[in-house]
């Protein structure tokens, strides 16, 4: 029984690489128009020693490519984009506001190259989204429920501090507001099913996360800002 059960999950994680490992955001067709639909997007990136400078910079580099199909800031066409991001490991930083709603493709460029790797061994998921909380209100740029509104946390190992279990409480008052949230797992140290039972969604949850397979999960997200409804991949 155990070896069947053991088979059935080698299995599973065989055929999620497999789907990551095919697929890249090229491959990825989004059906609309990601200029001209309105999405709200708070980003948590872990900033600690557990992610690592290599793959810190391997999901910034992601981001870039990420903004890319969108319009960005208040003069483009139907305000469409607006972003915030939090680093966290010992402490969060917060890095823009979604009231700021940047500018342009170049100053939101600029906010993604301010995230700093802060190389702590410490990963406090509660201070991240204690800070990411100044954005759910509409003096900071939250918008209406017309809005699609999008989450996402990387992480690439456990949560510190007990902040997976007190984190528990700030971030029902994300999904509230109408936030859908995506956990990243990067890394093979990553604890998926800790990120899973924080989103309580697991199949909002991507594991074993390097380059490659970030650009697929990338263009899937775009392909769920056109289709909300859409499920993930089969597996």
């Amino acid at each position: 029984m155990k070896l069947r059960f053991a088979g059935v999950v080698l299995a599973f994680l065989a055929a999620v690489a497999g789907a990551l490992q095919s697929t890249n955001i090229t491959g990825c067709i989004a059906p609309c128009n990601l200029g001209s639909i309105a999405v709200d997007v708070l980003i948590f990136i872990d900033s600690s020693n557990g992610m690592g400078q290599a793959n810190f910079d391997m999901v910034k580099r992601t981001l870039h490519q990420w903004r890319r199909p969108f319009n960005v800031g208040i003069e483009a066409a139907d305000d469409q984009l607006r972003v915030a991001i939090v680093d966290y490991a010992v402490y969060a930083t917060g890095h823009g506001l979604l009231v700021e709603n940047h500018y342009d493709h170049e100053e939101l460029s600029n906010l993604i190259n301010d995230v700093k790797f802060r190389g702590y061994d410490n990963r406090n998921i509660y201070y991240a989204l204690l800070q990411g909380s100044l954005n759910l209100n509409a003096n900071t740029g939250l918008r209406g429920a017309e809005v699609q509104k999008i989450g996402m946390i990387f992480s690439a190992a456990a949560f510190t501090d007990g902040s997976a279990t007190s984190a528990q409480s700030i971030y029902k008052s994300y999904t509230n507001v109408g936030f859908v949230f995506y956990g990243l797992g990067v890394g093979p140290n990553a604890n998926n099913n800790e990120l899973a039972t924080l989103i309580g969604q697991p199949n909002n949850v991507f594991p074993f996360i390097n380059e490659e397979r970030l650009k697929f999960v990338v263009g899937w997200l775009h392909d769920k800002v056109c289709n909300p409804s859409s499920t993930y991949p089969a597996r």
